[in-house]
């Protein structure tokens, strides 16, 4: 693990506003996958919800080709800097799309997300748990704003005992049929790059988002910048966990994050952060 500063000076003036407010004025938006946990499996595959279900021999056999090769179309898309972000909106809007009917096509259903959950086969970062622990004894709020599976998301949390009432989850959480077969998301999908304020409409978030005057982010794709815009916050401070490509995206990340950790790291920076607030 790697601890890229590029501007030390900036970065402990926002660390010192956000301990002078106290945390009162504090509040957490982070991503979940790849940044709550880890980016890899221990065996260097790739670490994510949707990867537990193509390995995972859930649904038809047909399933994990086919999730592969829209991975393979639209993961390069996600991750290149250089393309507008108007543009990957779109792809990753299809991407997701298409994603759910080859779900709901392959046999997807409630057995699945509560097989995956009582397993525990999310592998969290090292730190995230006691992230959290530290978050709920100091009744600062987190939101998880994910682009996974928000039903897995919550479950895993609470059965690692960590769904405390300053956690909120916006992500896609299922609709199902008395069977629990799948049917789709409840609500508007939520993709990498349409992570907003407007997706807080109406959620128990949205008083606290506006209210609480600091922000302290964590994501790892440049997408997940988009978690903090449309309120005016006072202090805001970036942490980045770039998981690939490191050498082509560290510049990108190094001026959209004010930290930014490689090699799929802990979250010693992040947590040794908060507990000094």
């Amino acid at each position: 693990m790697t601890v890229h500063i590029a501007n030390k000076e900036a970065v402990e003036a926002k660390l010192s506003a956000i301990r002078g407010d106290g945390a009162g004025e504090l509040h957490v938006v982070s991503d979940f996958d790849r940044t709550l946990t880890h980016a890899y499996f221990e065996d260097g595959g790739h670490h994510s919800i949707i990867a537990l279900l193509r390995s995972g021999d859930y649904l038809t056999p047909d399933y994990a080709e086919r999730a592969w090769a829209l991975y393979n179309k639209y993961r390069p898309l996600e991750t290149d800097s250089s393309i507008p972000l108007a543009e990957k909106q779109e792809k990753m809007s299809g991407w997701w799309e298409e994603h759910l009917h080859l779900m709901i096509e392959c046999g997807m259903n409630k057995s699945v997300v509560d097989d995956i959950v009582r397993r525990r086969c999310i592998r969290f970062r090292e730190g995230t748990l006691e992230l959290l622990d530290v978050l709920h004894e100091k009744s600062i709020p987190i939101l998880i704003f994910s682009a996974a599976i928000g039903d897995m998301i919550s479950g895993s949390l609470r059965e690692e005992g960590r769904l405390y009432g300053n956690v909120h989850v916006i992500s896609n959480s299922y609709e199902y049929d008395g069977d629990g077969k799948v049917l789709g998301y409840e609500n508007d999908v939520v993709h990498t790059f349409n992570k907003s304020e407007s997706l807080l409409k109406g959620t128990p978030y949205e008083e606290i988002y506006a209210s609480r005057k600091n922000v302290l982010l964590l994501g790892d794709t440049l997408g997940d910048l988009g978690m903090a815009s449309g309120e005016a916050h006072d202090t805001l401070l970036f942490v980045g966990f770039l998981n690939d490509n490191e050498e082509r995206e560290l510049p990108s990340f190094e001026k959209a994050y004010d930290v930014v950790i490689t090699g799929d790291g802990p979250m010693e920076w992040v947590l040794e952060a908060v507990k000094s607030v």
